[in-house]
């Protein structure tokens, strides 16, 4: 292969001197409505302070009937002897079923529960 000796350019384009051309942007704004932002924080304080007030009963219902399709919610159920973390899947009469941290499954009696929080809201 033929080395070129210098570093010529291969191909010379003439360049038009062309002027800048006139930009007609928008230079104010003014938005009535909220940013998504605060509408997402207010939601979940929504949440939080609906959630807080539901009973026990309640709120396990609330959770179990959520739609798996969307997400699933992490809560904290406090018995009198230990704290559970994870997502309650089922209910019965007497007794709920969650998976606990590291998808072991968990029977807890309804009569037990002292308190359920929710986690990552």
């Amino acid at each position: 292969m033929k080395q070129l000796a210098h570093n010529e350019p291969l191909l010379y384009i003439n360049q038009p001197s062309l002027s800048k051309p006139k930009s007609y942007m928008q230079t104010e704004f003014d938005s009535k409505s909220e940013s998504a932002a605060e509408q997402a924080s207010k939601n979940k304080e929504t949440l939080q302070t609906s959630f807080k007030q539901l009973s026990i009963d309640e709120k396990i219902n609330y959770l179990v009937t959520l739609p798996r399709e969307l997400f699933q919610m992490k809560c904290q159920v406090k018995t009198e002897d230990k704290t559970y973390y994870g997502m309650i899947e089922r209910r019965d009469e007497q007794a709920i079923e969650m998976i606990h941290t590291g998808r072991q499954h968990v029977k807890i009696q309804i009569s037990e529960i002292k308190s359920i929080h929710l986690l990552g809201l």
